[in-house]
């Protein structure tokens, strides 16, 4: 009897064409109890077949209904001119079933190499966040190609091209916003690109996907990487994120204030006396103390290159980074270095202030931005701040002058 059951199972197995790959038009309930708890406009509908064993079929819900997933992370979308359905529908990499042959109604198509490959690759993602998966991971085959995001040697990385032997890559970081105008969206992540260092590794490197990019936006990726070039090539605008070269100094652009470029002053070397944080821009590293400087955009200025919104993130760290090294450092040594004169900057924020007088460790200041105001400031050494300039003589004297006019300085 038992024998009887297994040659009826292998008959029906191998009489039965559908294949991965293939679209089919399905039941979507195994029973009569089960069909009663579904609207009846949607007891049928589209699957996608994603992998099969020798007495399983797994399919993916398919959907015409976008407005239903359109916030998820990734889809594929299967359309309807291209494949000759009524309508364009999308395959759903998180909704996994078994169907039975008997549930099958008919075959409408056959996916393409490249729309299977690159559904395989999302049903793979999302089967990383699944604690029970239908399908185990390791048992989804798929050719790593153009527009995958992989993990390689403790970084990320964008595939951009490939050829019998070697991956081209690009670096890649994941933000939190579209500030960056060559950012990418894939769902509910944002992705931007380092177009500055391209490497190449074997094929056969050992690598980890995490993540893939549709045709249309490995086009996009390419238009923006060509744009970039392009601007590097002609000459790049100033901007946020850029590094400077003026009167033969260095300079990263923060920020604007008033036609003005609002800048860090950076090294190319370390000093071993003074405290000093390690930046990197566009893959290549500097020092900086945080020194500012206002520079008017009237000024023939060199663009050496572009920071990244990853390095401009993590340039944006080291400067609150800063602030734990200077409330270390002891304060009387700080303050001796002030005189009237000097320009300070809050590490917490974007405030500065001009010392116009000092008695002991309390600094009388005003405000950089608003000199002729009829506030003045104390700052005791609890304050956390750097030394950023020194006025000229010229304006020290008008301040001076103005400090008397108001009352604050008697000489």
């Amino acid at each position: 009897m038992l024998l009887e059951k297994i040659k009826e199972i292998i008959t029906n197995l191998k009489s039965n064409k559908i294949q991965e790959g293939d679209l089919v038009w399905a039941h979507r309930y195994q029973s009569e109890v089960e069909k009663e708890t579904i609207n009846e406009h949607h007891q049928e509908g589209p699957y996608v077949i994603i992998y099969k064993t020798w007495f399983k079929t797994y399919a993916l819900y398919c959907t015409s209904s976008f407005k239903n997933f359109h916030y998820q992370n990734a889809y594929l979308e299967i359309d309807g001119q291209k494949y000759n359905l009524d309508k364009t529908t999308y395959a759903l990499p998180y909704y996994i079933k078994v169907i039975k042959k008997s549930q099958i109604i008919k075959k409408l198509n056959k996916l393409k190499v490249e729309d299977l490959n690159y559904l395989k690759k999302l049903v793979y993602i999302a089967l990383k966040n699944n604690k029970k998966p239908l399908i185990k991971r390791k048992k989804i085959k798929f050719i790593i190609q153009k527009g995958d995001i992989i993990y390689y040697q403790d970084k990320y990385y964008y595939i951009y091209f490939k050829d019998d032997y070697y991956y081209y890559l690009n670096k890649v970081f994941k933000v939190s916003d579209m500030k960056d105008k060559r950012t990418i969206k894939v769902g509910t992540y944002k992705y931007t690109f380092d177009f500055n260092a391209d490497i190449k590794i074997p094929i056969k490197s050992k690598i980890n996907l995490v993540n893939t990019i549709n045709t249309k936006k490995q086009t996009l990726f390419d238009i923006y990487k060509s744009e970039y070039l392009h601007e590097k090539e002609e000459g790049i605008t100033a901007n946020r994120g850029s590094l400077l070269k003026y009167c033969n100094r260095y300079y990263f652009i923060y920020g604007e204030y008033q036609g003005n470029y609002a800048t860090y002053k950076v090294y190319l070397t370390k000093s071993e006396k003074e405290i000093v944080s390690e930046i990197k821009i566009a893959n290549k590293t500097y020092y900086t103390k945080f020194e500012e400087a206002f520079i008017s955009k009237k000024n023939k200025l060199e663009v050496l290159n572009i920071a990244s919104d990853a390095e401009i993130d993590m340039i944006r760290s080291r400067k609150k980074e800063m602030k734990d090294k200077v409330v270390k450092t002891k304060n009387k040594q700080i303050y001796t270095s002030i005189i009237r004169g000097v320009v300070i900057a809050s590490i917490d924020s974007d405030l500065k202030y001009i010392v116009f007088k000092r008695s002991n460790n309390t600094l009388y200041c005003v405000d950089y931005y608003n000199r002729e105001q009829k506030v003045i400031i104390e700052i005791t050494n609890d304050f956390p701040y750097i030394m950023v300039e020194r006025l000229a003589k010229l304006e020290l004297e008008n301040l001076m002058i103005n400090m008397k006019r108001l009352g604050f300085i008697n000489n």
